[in-house]
């Protein structure tokens, strides 16, 4: 719930995030976790990618994941926009598995160990704006429901929103 990939940027609320959104969506959030857990043991590079989901719609997250592919030659629109609602977790995600039948097609690789399956669409870049609703100005206003520009976690204050029964057991304080 609440990604959003742009460049190298994944972009997900914190426990402060949360707890400043409207009563109605604290409860709604209740429902996502984010994988990297326990926190503090993440990779630094990893906890650098993250920055705060701060919805235009303030104190409502959406429950959306975007991921925006963008040619590198051509950053104006995007090349591809995935839309869903699956979870930053390796149950909706899956993980890569060295594949022992030695399958050329998938390069060796294959994807196991996926357990939740979550809806999503992909959508070429060329006809965003033609999907857009009468009066949206720009497809970052029809499509992206964040502020892009929001800021990177602080890493010694901010962690990523779990529901606090989503990490009990994974050595993190509670959500």
């Amino acid at each position: 719930m609440l990604r959003a990939v742009s460049g190298r940027q994944i972009f997900y609320p914190t426990v402060a995030d949360i707890r400043s959104a409207t009563e109605a969506a604290q409860h709604a959030a209740s429902n996502i976790g984010c994988y990297t857990r326990p926190w503090n043991k993440a990779p630094i590079g990893i906890k650098r990618l993250f920055h705060h989901y701060r919805s235009k719609d303030a104190g409502c997250p959406f429950h959306q994941e975007l991921i925006l592919l963008f040619n590198p030659r051509d950053r104006t629109a995007p090349h591809y926009v995935y839309l869903g609602s699956a979870n930053l977790s390796q149950s909706a995600k899956g993980a890569l598995e060295q594949d022992k039948k030695r399958n050329e097609a998938t390069c060796d690789v294959k994807l196991v160990k996926l357990t939740n399956f979550e809806c999503g669409v992909v959508v070429p870049g060329s006809i965003v704006n033609d999907l857009l609703e009468p009066g949206i100005k720009t497809w970052q206003d029809g499509i992206v429901p964040h502020v892009q520009s929001a800021e990177q976690y602080h890493l010694q204050e901010d962690r990523p929103w779990n529901d606090p029964r989503w990490v009990i057991g994974y050595g993190e304080e509670e959500g």
